[in-house]
């Protein structure tokens, strides 16, 4: 039975490349529109992210792989031994979904209804960025390929 998460996977991982590759080729583009393709491109990442642990949860027989939001989720639902332990070494996967967080639960000013504040843990994170995008978007694209082709030696 072939992985319905797999697809899903590709196609986001897809359109972030390109609204990437858009990025990187557009001339004359506001700031308002790189950001928003910007954190479009991130968004389309986490989705990715998020539907790589259930399709991992799939291949591993985990009962509700759809219940599978973050790392600790898959490894919690998965038997000792199922060789999940490289995504715990991942220390980009827990900024990429704050980046997300970040980016769909901005904090609003009470004062200036316009004005997006930054919260405390948000200004620690890094801006988001282009080159964050890629970087995010590389790590991504090498574990799914590396482990895809580890679990068809099996």
């Amino acid at each position: 039975m072939s992985n319905p998460y797999q697809s899903r996977v590709q196609q986001k991982l897809s359109h972030c490349r390109m609204t990437v590759q858009w990025l990187e080729t557009a001339s004359n583009i506001g700031r308002q529109e790189e950001e928003a393709l910007l954190q479009g491109a991130l968004i389309h990442l986490a989705v990715a992210c998020r539907l790589y642990l259930r399709e991992l949860g799939h291949n591993l027989a985990v009962k509700s792989p759809e219940r599978i939001f973050q790392v600790w989720d898959l490894v919690d639902a998965c038997p000792e031994g199922a060789g999940v332990e490289e995504l715990k070494s991942q220390e980009w996967i827990a900024p990429l979904f704050m980046a997300e967080r970040h980016v769909l639960n901005p904090s609003v000013s009470a004062s200036s209804p316009q004005l997006i504040a930054m919260d405390a843990s948000a200004a620690q994170t890094e801006e988001l960025s282009l080159e964050r995008v890629k970087r995010y978007l590389t790590a991504l694209s090498g574990l799914v390929e590396r482990q895809r082709q580890s679990f068809e030696e099996y």
